[in-house]
């Protein structure tokens, strides 16, 4: 006889078959089974059991990350058709004609597709920021952690995905980059009154329409930096990691999300999709990263 089961890495997969002859569940699937009835001919029939059911519960795959009771995290944008954030007051006024992809998302049921030829992006200003959130003016530094999917479109463009990091007027706190060099995401703390930073790059490249899951982390304690990074099914490279060059400076830019303002007063404009980008004033651990690329977080 046949079982039903839910693989639990991504990507799931539902109703699939394994033979109860095999000695366990393959690897990576839940040991729950749904609702089996055998067949009349096989059990009523032949051994003269009038009526047999075994039931079981079938946990669902998970539907998602849940950051409700996370005291520490400070914005969810999810993007589900705008800049609002699900998780504060960190809204964000999404400028240029930003849009919304539905048929091709992480979660929920949009993504937001940034184009770079249309000046796209978001921005929330720092004296409209919820009190907390890391990097904001006139508040201490503190330890964040930023995560979030992309989606590039076009390759070899310098571009922010989010900071909070003007350099133009010297108002470098934190930044997270899409690395036209290279093609890797890189993290920057801005220090010593935003006239300095830090860089830390990844060493795995991404590739054009592919998703990508990136966790960025810093430190306050210690000043320690790390990128992780998850492709759909897998972790993708090492960790980067690094130290920055001093603790990381609150100024007065704003949060940008597909935007960084550079030394020269241009701006870097993000040719790529983003999805469930999440900001924590916090220091995520590996487990707590791999637990959001994989749907699971606070659930």
């Amino acid at each position: 006889m046949k079982y039903h089961y839910i693989n639990i890495s991504p990507p799931y997969t539902l109703n699939k078959d394994w033979d109860a002859s095999e000695p366990q569940l393959p690897s990576g699937v839940f040991q729950e089974l749904k609702n089996y009835r055998p067949e009349k001919e096989s059990l009523e029939t032949r051994k003269g059991i009038t009526e047999f059911a075994f039931t079981a519960s079938v946990t669902a795959a998970p539907s998602g990350n849940d950051f409700s009771g996370d005291a520490n995290c400070v914005s969810v944008w999810n993007l589900e058709n705008n800049g609002n954030d699900s998780k504060g007051g960190n809204h964000l006024t999404m400028t240029g004609g930003v849009t919304y992809d539905n048929a091709d998302y992480k979660q929920g049921s949009y993504s937001a597709v940034f184009e770079k030829a249309s000046s796209q992006y978001g921005i929330r200003d720092d004296g409209d920021l919820d009190a907390g959130t890391p990097g904001k003016s006139g508040e201490s530094e503190t330890a964040f952690s930023v995560t979030g999917w992309i989606k590039p479109v076009t390759l070899g463009n310098w571009s922010g995905i989010l900071d909070k990091f003007n350099e133009l007027l010297d108002q470098r706190s934190w930044l997270v980059m899409y690395n036209g060099s290279s093609n890797v995401i890189s993290l920057y703390i801005g220090y010593n009154n935003g006239v300095d930073k830090t860089a830390l790059h990844h060493g795995t490249s991404m590739s054009i329409n592919t998703w990508y899951h990136m966790g960025c982390v810093y430190n306050a304690a210690d000043n320690s930096m790390k990128i992780r990074m998850h492709t759909e099914a897998a972790l993708m490279g090492v960790n980067a990691t690094g130290t920055a060059g001093g603790n990381m400076s609150p100024d007065a830019s704003p949060i940008y999300m597909g935007r960084h303002v550079t030394s020269a007063g241009t701006t870097s404009d993000l040719d790529a999709k983003l999805d469930e980008v999440v900001l924590f004033k916090d220091v995520l651990t590996d487990g707590e990263i791999d637990q959001i690329w994989a749907g699971t977080y606070g659930s």
